[in-house]
This record gives C-alpha cells, structure tokens and sequence, in this order.
C-alpha cells in the first residue's frame, strides 16, 4: 500500500522532535515545531504566529526560531482560529517562509468575511485578507477543518526510516492531526448566528511512537467536551488552551494524576485578575510533573517583551526521551 506521506531516511539516534512555545505577555502565541536530524531541519511546522510592533518594527519570534534552525521553506501553516492574538505575526510568515508547496490550515468559515459569520474586528479582517491574497498568490495548498468523523481530522503522515535498518520495513510515523470545532460549525451552517472567533478553534494533536502532544490553542469547554477520552488518556503534553483559562477545565477531566509530563501555558501574568489564572496551574500541577507558563510581568519589564520554552523528544529504546530548555523567561510550578 502506498504511504499517503513524506518519507524521510534518518539516522533515529540524531532525531528530534523539537517544539518552541512562545507568549507574547497576555498578548498572543505562537508554536513552532520542528523535526531534526542533529541540527538539521528537514520538518517544520508552525502552529499560529503572532508578532508585536514598536516603533515601527516587528517583534516576530517565529521567524527567529525558523531563521535560526535554518527553515527556507514551511512544510505547513496551521492558523488555528482567526484571533489578533493568534494572527497577527501570521503576514510575516506567510511571504517569507511559504510557497507552493506548504499546506495552509484553518477553520472552515475563517474567510468567510464577506459573509460575517464571525465577529472580527477590523484589524483582523484585514490580517484575514491579507492572508488570503498571500496564499492565492503563492499557491499555497490552502485546506479548511470542517466536521468530520467525531471530530478528528487528518492533516498529514510523515514517515521517517532508519538509515540502519536495511529493509526499512518499520517506519516511525509521525501523525499530525486536528480536532475541529463540531457544534460550532454545525451551528454556523444551520442557523444565522454569529460565531466569536474562540468558537471556531482547532486543536492539534501530533503524535510519535504512542507519544500524544496536544496543542489546545483557544478551545474552550463548549468543544472540549466532544473530545475523545481515549486518546486524551494517551496524551503526554499539553498547551494549555485559551491560556489557562477557566473556560477550558474540561480539559482536566480527561486527565489522570500524574498523566502529563509537561503542561505549558503561553500567558504572563499570574493573579486574581490576569492569566494564567492560578487556580489553573494548580490544577494542571497534579496532572502533570512540569507546569511552566511563560513569566510574569515584571521579568519582562526587564528583560524583554516575550518568553519561550523549548522542548526536545527523542526516540529512546522504549518510548520518547525528552528534555528542556529555557530560551526566554519561564517560570516553573
């Protein structure tokens, strides 16, 4: 049977899965994944963008971590739903790491503008435009996540070998999946209300070797609930969603004492009144052996505008190795 994705010849003992979550204060969020051999990038996702302008330049941190690990060319960009803080770094990404070849994600009704299905601010029509005519221009193999099967949506299968073996028999696969929005879709197309753009956010989850990364973005308890308990029970890191929130709890309920090795939320703020809230983290503290979340205001008053954490997975003789680097400001539960 022919394999439906790209097939890459490593060596598994160089491989690693390496993923970037940066916050931008309460601002916005971007994450970057990558998949290397030894510092060679030869996979690289980036899973919403966000960018800070001042005085009249561009704070964009995606485009230093693609820079950086020497990303020409994005094999996917997946917008995640249409909110400035999660778009508004996305015009960067777009003209200077994408072409015809990337695979462009986002929620189905996303560009619906004209159609005002979704509440958007100005700002963010214009973004959501300007995506659109980028993509047209490059060719960009754009694709939206509509309802499907409970849910789960299949976005891509790489397949990576083991220089190694042979035969080559026994590939690891690396699957990139999304969980979409179902009542919310549902509901735009059988009624004439107006969606926030919350209501629209996908989930993705990647997975490596039983290993089950899920990227919550801004999804909240309202699609939370529709979400396949048994495969949260195999979920090993999480992103907080709609930065650690109340609105996303349901989550937790998924999750076992102990399950989660990481738990990561991109806010800075930590009190009564800002997020990540804390009653959130401690929540997660019990679920999971690591909670970071990405500073507090007065760090960055004095170090900089944003923070970034860097976790590594490697393939280990029986399951996934992983370690952590601090790259910005992060505090640790």
């Amino acid at each position: 049977m022919k394999q439906s994705g790209p097939e890459f010849h490593i060596d598994y003992q160089e491989f690693v899965l390496e993923v970037h979550v940066i916050g931008y204060r309460t601002k916005g969020e971007s994450i970057v994944v990558l998949l290397k051999e030894g510092i060679h990038t030869f996979y690289s996702i980036v899973i919403d963008s966000f960018c800070k302008r001042k005085n009249k330049k561009s704070l964009n941190r995606t485009s230093d971590v693609l820079t950086s690990n020497g990303v020409k060319t994005l094999q996917m960009v997946i917008m995640t739903h249409p909110h400035d803080d999660h778009i508004r770094g996305m015009v960067d990404i777009l003209e200077h790491f994408c072409d015809k070849n990337t695979m462009f994600y986002s929620p189905a009704h996303s560009f619906d503008i004209e159609r005002q299905m979704v509440q958007l601010t100005k700002k963010e029509k214009d973004i959501l435009k300007c995506v659109r005519t980028i993509n047209e221009k490059n060719k960009t193999f754009s694709n939206e996540v509509g309802v499907s099967f409970e849910g789960y949506y299949s976005l891509k299968k790489v397949y990576l070998y083991d220089n190694d073996d042979p035969y080559m028999h026994y590939p690891v696969t690396v699957e990139i999946n999304a969980i979409s929005p179902i009542t919310s879709l549902n509901d735009a197309k059988s009624s004439n209300i107006v969606l926030d753009p919350n209501d629209l956010s996908i989930s993705i989850i990647i997975c490596i070797c039983d290993y089950y990364l899920l990227f919550g973005a801004d999804t909240t308890d309202e699609q939370i609930r529709y979400f396949d308990s048994e495969t949260m029970s195999a979920v090993k890191f999480v992103k907080i969603p709609h930065h650690a929130s109340n609105t996303s709890e349901h989550l937790l309920r998924y999750l076992a004492p102990g399950q989660l090795d990481y738990a990561c939320s991109t806010s800075f703020h930590v009190g009564k009144s800002h997020l990540p809230l804390r009653t959130v983290l401690d929540h997660y503290s019990k679920v999971s052996r690591r909670v970071d979340y990405l500073g507090c205001k007065s760090n960055h008053k004095r170090k900089g505008y944003f923070g970034e954490i860097c976790y590594q997975f490697r393939l280990g003789p029986t399951n996934m190795i992983s370690n952590v680097q601090s790259i910005g400001i992060v505090n640790c539960k």
